[in-house]
Order: structure tokens, then sequence, then C-alpha cells
């Protein structure tokens, strides 16, 4: 860098290279980013406004060059089509179609008639001759099937139409001047339709040279007339391109095919290899095109001016912006270096600076807010010891609102089970937030005795072989603890002289068990974090009584009240499950359903209390033969139903069998006497598809088929 200095001082260039170079004042590079955004948007507007000036010159010229040509092919057309109604005219004369068939029918005699018709043929041309200034002749050409002209075959073609034509497409038209072209028709006889001669009449093409003067604008432009073929016909200009010669353009124009506009333009090559605006109008009459050429570079000669008066705006708005950019930079630069220096007094510790504000504006504002800012920091400073004290106490609201949600997310999951053993396990796995342990029991005070109900090790959640505390130990905890003690905390246990948390399980301010944990930390853990395990554990024995409680409720709910098996409604719950297992997985379900033989005679005999004896000891009796996946229940009454998942017909035959006689073996005493208990079978095995309850009608009409048998028997 100093080299480069150094380098930089002897060259002593001029101001203005040195301003352009200083890259590190905010001032210098405000100046350029406004003078180069300036100059481009300059430059690029100035571009614009030529390209469209340009671009607007031509289409008027173009619009107004393709206005003058349309109308002056109109003016043409009405011209040639007078000319066409003047041939129709002679064609239609019935006198002339007297004459010309006795000049047909005396063409070799020369007869007194024959001179007198050709006179008045010749009288009547040569009178039609000056009906229009355009015509130079009027003459009746014999006619020859066996010719070989081309025009002549034209004629022929048309067949009494017009047929218009050049002078170099027919040898009798006068070819020493090129500005001749005539119209012709077929003459034909009205009643015969024999050709009796070619009626030709010769245009002088100078008075429509005239037309194609008045279109030039310039000197530099062409005006043609062409036929279909690209020839010129009539043209504006002497010498360069004769009449019957093809334009140049003519192969590579839209104009050369068949789909071409009646009216419009293009741009092409002239004959000099540069751009022209051709401006082209079809004739109605006879089909050809009336063609205006102008050189482009001719027009945009035109708009030179508009490139001189760009520039001077260009160059004028360029000085406009260098001065706007001075007086910018000197607004913005001496503020900012005062305030410049004022941050760096600032940074180095002194206070007592203040900016001056003289303007309103945003470099005002940065003053002010810097005054603002330092009169903060100020008191910031000042205030130092009581930042310190505010962030402590803002981290331990954080903590204290993160403990607060872990133990609301903690009883949320608590609340949510319903098994007791899912309750304690949650209970320990949650304690881990607030205290690290390696092995953690929960402790039950159940008929009077403590009964360790789960015991893990660390996080895991592995099941410990040995207790932390022993039995005897936990059964003196419970008789000498105070209810109003929260925890007890030993510190050197005998346990590997670890320590030992003791949170007692309260239950409506009793004591119902123990939580027991091994902290991994000697120390012992602060007062809040025991308040949140002891709440957590509280809750947890809320849970667990909640728990017991639905336990019992559900109990209620799917047993008989005097037998202890399944009631009906739940034995119809748990059937419709049976048999959707039964159809996903394809394998036998049996029903059986009994009832006690005679069964009134108990009550009638020995009251309604011996019958309720008998009922108990046969569902006794047949809980005892069942598998654990077997549904047993009271169907009503006497009335008792079996459910057997994956037994076959002949399993439930003889499972049945074996029932009937077990109780046929019963021996039942009440009040001293000895009473004997016989019963009916019905079984039947489910079908796919089979409703519900005609599932269980199937065993029931095979129940009734058994008592009419007899009873004691079975029947499916």
């Amino acid at each position: 860098m100093t080299i480069y200095t150094a380098a930089y001082s002897s060259l002593r260039v001029i101001r203005i290279k040195k301003f352009f170079h200083v890259s590190n004042s905010v001032s210098k590079k405000v100046f350029l980013t406004y003078f180069v955004s300036a100059l481009i948007i300059i430059i690029v507007i100035g571009l614009a406004s030529y390209q469209i000036a340009n671009h607007s010159i031509v289409q008027k010229v173009q619009e107004s060059s393709q206005q003058t040509v349309k109308q002056t092919n109109e003016k043409l057309d009405m011209r040639l089509d007078l000319v066409q109604k003047l041939t129709l005219q002679l064609q239609m004369d019935p006198a002339l179609q007297r004459d010309l068939r006795l000049l047909a029918k005396e063409s070799h005699s020369f007869s007194y008639e024959y001179f007198e018709a050709k006179k008045r043929i010749d009288a009547t041309l040569y009178n039609a001759k000056f009906t229009l200034p355009m015509i130079v002749s009027i003459r009746i050409l014999p006619v020859s099937t066996q010719s070989t002209e081309t025009w002549m075959d034209k004629f022929f073609r048309k067949n009494g139409k017009e047929v218009w034509i050049d002078s170099e497409e027919i040898d009798l038209m006068i070819k020493e001047q090129n500005n001749r072209f005539g119209i012709g028709r077929l003459w034909n006889d009205i009643d015969s339709y024999e050709a009796l001669g070619i009626l030709l009449v010769e245009l002088n093409g100078e008075l429509l040279k005239k037309d194609l003067q008045s279109i030039k604008a310039r000197e530099s432009n062409h005006v043609y007339i062409l036929n279909t073929n690209g020839e010129i016909i009539q043209s504006s200009n002497n010498g360069t391109e004769d009449v019957g010669d093809i334009v140049h353009w003519w192969s590579n124009s839209p104009l050369a095919k068949p789909t071409a506009e009646r009216d419009g333009f293009f741009v092409g090559k002239n004959e000099s290899g540069d751009s022209s605006l051709y401006m082209y109008s079809k004739s109605s009459i006879t089909g050809w095109m009336l063609v205006n050429q102008i050189p482009l570079n001719t027009l945009l000669n035109d708009t030179n001016h508009i490139w001189w008066i760009t520039l001077l705006m260009v160059l004028f708005a360029t000085l406009i912006s260098v001065g706007l950019g001075m007086i910018l930079v000197r607004i913005i630069a001496k503020p900012l270096a005062e305030l410049s220096g004022l941050m760096e007094a600032g940074e180095k510790g002194d206070l007592s600076v203040r900016a001056v504000i003289r303007t309103n504006d945003e470099i005002g504002m940065v003053g002010l807010r810097f005054n603002r800012m330092i009169e903060k920091i100020t008191i910031l400073m000042e205030k130092s010891f009581y930042t310190a004290q505010l962030e402590a106490q803002i981290n331990s609201e954080a903590e204290h609102r993160q403990i607060a949600d872990l133990l609301n997310t903690s009883t949320i999951e608590i609340s949510a089970a319903y098994e007791v053993q899912d309750i304690y396990r949650l209970a320990l796995n949650h304690l881990h937030p607030f205290i690290e342990f390696d092995r953690a029991e929960v402790w039950r005070w159940i008929n009077n005795e403590p009964v360790i109900k789960t015991s893990v090790v660390d996080a895991s959640q592995n099941y410990a072989s040995e207790p932390i505390l022993s039995k005897p130990y936990i059964s003196q905890l419970y008789q000498e603890w105070d209810s109003s003690k929260r925890w007890l905390y030993l510190e050197n246990s005998y346990m590997d002289h670890k320590p030992i948390l003791i949170i007692p399980y309260m239950l409506k301010a009793n004591v119902e068990g123990f939580v027991v944990l091994t902290p991994c930390q000697a120390e012992m853990p602060s007062d809040s974090k025991l308040e949140v395990i002891f709440t957590l554990i509280t809750h947890t024995s809320t849970a667990v009584e909640r728990a017991k409680i639905y336990d019992e409720m559900r109990e209620l709910a799917t047993r008989d009240g005097l037998t202890g098996i399944l009631n009906r409604r739940y034995f119809f719950e748990r059937t419709e499950q049976e048999i959707i297992k039964c159809r996903i997985d394809h394998r036998p379900l049996s029903l059986i359903l009994f009832d006690i033989d005679h069964f009134k005679k108990f009550n009638d005999q020995y009251g309604h209390l011996a019958g309720d004896h008998v009922l108990q000891k046969v569902a006794l009796l047949i809980s005892s033969t069942l598998r654990q996946s077997d549904l047993f229940a009271r169907y009503g009454g006497e009335e008792f139903v079996i459910l057997l998942p994956d037994c076959s017909f002949e399993a439930c035959l003889q499972l049945t069998e074996i029932i009937r006689a077990e109780i046929e073996r019963l021996e039942i005493t009440y009040n001293g006497s000895r009473m004997s208990v016989t019963s009916s079978f019905g079984l039947t095995t489910y079908e796919d598809g089979l409703p519900l309850m005609e599932f269980i009608q199937r065993a029931d009409d095979a129940l009734y088929r058994a008592k009419s048998a007899g009873r004691n028997c079975t029947s499916y």
C-alpha cells in the first residue's frame, strides 16, 4: 500500500482523477452513483426518443404514401374503366356486327357492299378514337385459329372478355414509343358466336406517367406499374429500367405470391442493395400493381436533425446532473464528516460529545438519534449493577417457566394413563428432567404391609433385581413418618455410600407409600426442585386412585353382579369383535348356549337365595374349566353362553360333553340340603356372513331341541 501511495503522489495527476480514485469517501460514492445512474438514464431515454422519432417518421411516410398510391390507383382504374366500357360498347354495336359479318362474307369478292361496310367501320372507329384522350388508335385485326402467337391465344381464351396487353406482347403495336399499351377483345358474332375479328385499342402511356410523377415526393423515389409477371408496364423514371423489363426485386417480394393482398407494403432491397420501403396497390381493372419505392436512407437522412437535438439534450442533461451531484455531495458530505468525527470520539470513550442538529432531514435525524444513543449509553453504564440483577431475574423466570412447562407436560401425560403400572412408569420417567438418578422404586402400603410396585434401573426402565431399601426399613419409615414432612434425603446410606432421596406418596394428607431414588449427584437437590418432585409424585398418587376407580367402574360395567362372570351386554360387544377377527383370519368360532334344568324347583322348594347359590356354583365350575381366551357370560336368568375362539365343531362338542358331565357330578349343599343339578346344551359353529343374532339363535334352537329330547343332553 505504501508503494502504491508513493507512486500515486509522484504522478501529480489532475484533481478529477484523484477525486474518482478515492473509494473510502461516502460523498464520492454518492456522487459517482448518482452521476453514473443519471447518465445511463439520460442516454437510454435519448436513444429511445431518437428511435421512437425515427419510427414515427417512417410510419407517417408509409401511411401517407400508401394512401396516395391507393388513391392514384383508383384514379387510374377510373380511366381504364372508361376505355374498357368503350370497347364493350363497340363490341355490342349491332351496326358494326352487320358490317363485320359482311366483310367476313365478301372478303374475297371486294364488292361495293364490302367497301361500303369497310368505310362505315373505319368511320365508327375513327370517331370512337377521339372520345377519350388516352386512345392512340383503334383497329380490328383478322383472326386466325391456326396462329401460334401467344397474344392471339390470350384473346381466344378470354372469349370476348377484355385482354390488357403491353407493346412487348403484340407486334402490331407501335414499339418505338415505350409508353404504349392496349386493351383488346375477341369480336364474336352475337348470333353464331363465330369470331369475326379482334378489337385492339392502343393507349398512350404518357398520360399515366404524369399520374405516376405526381406520386413521387423525392427524386430518389421510383414509381412503377407492373403486370402479374413483374414486368414494367409504366415507370416514372427514364433510363435505368425500361418498359418490359422485370424489376430485380420481384422474385423476393410478396407480390410474386398469389396470396398477395390488394393493398399493402413491405421492406426489401433495391438495385443498390440498400433497404427500401415498397407501397403497392392492385388494380381491380387490369390486375396490375402500382408500386411506390422509397429508399429508407433518404427517410433516415431527414431525421439527422433529431439525432443532433437528442445529443444536445443528453449533453445538457449531463451538465445539469453534474451540477446537482456536486450540490448533493456538499449537502451530504459535510454533516456526515462531522458525525463520523463525533462517533469516533464516542468510540474512544468520550460520552460528552453531542451532534449539532441543523436540519430536519435524514442526516439531522441520524444526529438526533446519535445524541439519544449517547445519553442512553450513559444511563445504562450508570445502571450496570441493576442490569445484572435484571438479567439474573430474567434467567430465573425463564428457568421457572421451563420447569412449569415440563411439570405441565408430565401431569398431562400421567393424567391420560388409566393403567396403574403405566402411571408409575410415566411418573419415574418424567422425574429425569428434574433429577438424574441411577435407580428408582415405588412402594405402596397394601393390607398393612409395604409392597414394591415398580423398581427400575436408570432411564432405560429396566427392572432392578434387588430393592434399594428393605421391606422392614420401609415399614418402620411408614410408622414414624410425619405427614407434614415432604422428603427425606440420606447423604451416606448403607448402599455403596450413595445418597438416597425418599418422597412420600400422599393421598388426602395421608401417606400411602414412598418413591425411593438414588440420585447421580452427591449434592442435595435444591428446595425448588424437591418441591416440583413432590408435586409430581402427589399428582401421580391422585392419578393412581383415579385409575383404580376406573378399573372398578369398568368391572361393574362388564360383570354380572351375582355370578361375577361377563354380563350379556359386554358379551355381545366382545362377540362382535371376535366375529370380525374370525372373518379376517379365517379361524373357527363356536358358541355354546345352556341353562339349568328345572331351575324353578330350586326357587320354589329351597327359596330364591338357594337358586342364586346354584347359579354361583355352576358359574364357578365352568370358569375353572374354560381357557383364558374363552368368553363366559350370563345370558339371562338360568341361561349361560360360552364363546370359543379357535375352536372347531368337534372340539366344541367334546368340551360341551365334559361340561355337562361336570355339572351332573356337581354336589351343592345349601342350609343342610343337598341338591343335584343337570343342564341342557345347544351348540353351533359360525359360518361366514352370518349376523350375530342369527348365530346365537341357531344355538338357542339347538338348546330347545335338547330340552325337547328330555334335558341333560346336547343338541346342535
